[in-house]
């Protein structure tokens, strides 16, 4: 069986409310903060390679996944990315059961690019072997 190695990006929009939903003063560093919390849950969660950049309240969070299609890599990297917001505290309100937490994420785009192609050897078979 075949399977592409995908690097699944979740472009998103980071924003952080008051208690009463007003801004906060100190939202940059709030959000760095989470997001250093995020990372830890998904090292937790041995995603692999996982990576963010963060750009003003423009995040990029990123996974590598290696399964058979980009759609499943989309799944599975959703799946990734969205635990460990929630198990950082934050919410994710555009996904299903949204949260009403201090932080949150809007999602503004979702891409998985395939980096490279591997096969699986079946049981008792050496890959390469003529």
């Amino acid at each position: 069986m075949r399977t592409t190695k995908y690097l699944v990006s979740l472009v998103c929009l980071v924003t952080v409310i008051g208690p009463n939903g007003e801004k906060v003063p100190n939202e940059d560093e709030i959000i760095e903060s989470h997001l250093d919390q995020v990372m830890e849950q998904l090292i937790e969660l041995h995603a692999t390679d996982p990576s963010i950049n963060l750009v003003c309240n423009q995040a990029t969070l990123g996974v590598l996944i290696e399964v058979g299609n980009p759609i499943d890599a989309t799944l599975l990297a959703s799946g990734y990315l969205r635990t460990a917001i929630h198990a950082a505290n934050g919410s994710t309100p555009d996904w299903p059961d949204p949260q009403n937490k201090a932080w949150s994420v809007k999602v503004l785009s979702l891409s998985a690019e395939p980096v490279a192609e591997t096969e699986e050897a079946e049981v008792g078979e050496l890959v390469g072997a003529a």
